[in-house]
């Protein structure tokens, strides 16, 4: 991922992606096979490690409150309400997981883990300061990332990051309660 900011790192990855496909699409004729074979000799799959940058998680947070911001701007030009939520995932969400949500966590690399890390602690910091300057009446921002979960140990993640029914249901129970305090709902 961190490759795709730079124009290099974009060009090599779409170039490997092409590749890829490529040998998967020929794989079947017995001369693709023997070169497949040769290359991944000559150039293992995956070997080229890119080492993890902190900053472009902390520059994709910061892309993150200038979304609200833009999202913001035109609601107010439309004379609409505005509603933004940081959701939870696992992680980062405070939640004491079951086995099951165990397993998936334990699947991640340690690049995906500082990644989201890296990106909660730098994010949450600034909607909590956008929150401050915005607390207009038709203005709901909430941070469900660390506490919407607190105290529950059923499963309620379907992987690393998608939530089960019940993790949805809990999840819509809360921003309901947040449209509710910040008057958005008419009932």
């Amino acid at each position: 991922m961190n490759d795709s900011f730079t124009s290099w790192g974009a060009v090599r990855i779409a170039a490997a992606m092409t590749a890829q496909h490529a040998l998967e699409a020929l794989d079947g004729f017995a001369t693709f096979k023997l070169l497949h074979l040769a290359l991944t000799r000559v150039a293992p799959v995956g070997a080229v490690e890119t080492p993890y940058l902190p900053a472009y998680s902390e520059r994709a947070a910061q892309f993150y409150i200038e979304n609200r911001e833009r999202m913001l701007f035109l609601a107010k030009q439309s004379d609409a309400g505005f509603a933004s939520f940081l959701q939870p995932i696992i992680g980062v969400d405070g939640k004491e997981y079951a086995e099951i949500e165990r397993a998936h966590a334990a699947l991640m690399t340690p690049t995906e883990v500082q990644e989201r890390a890296v990106f909660y602690g730098a994010a949450r910091p600034m909607l909590r300061d956008f929150k401050a300057r915005h607390e207009d009446r038709g203005v709901c921002v909430a941070d469900l990332s660390d506490s919407v979960f607190k105290g529950r140990t059923e499963p309620l993640y379907a992987d690393d990051g998608h939530l089960l029914p019940e993790g949805n249901k809990i999840v819509a129970q809360r921003i309901m309660a947040e449209l509710r305090s910040c008057q958005l709902l008419p009932f």
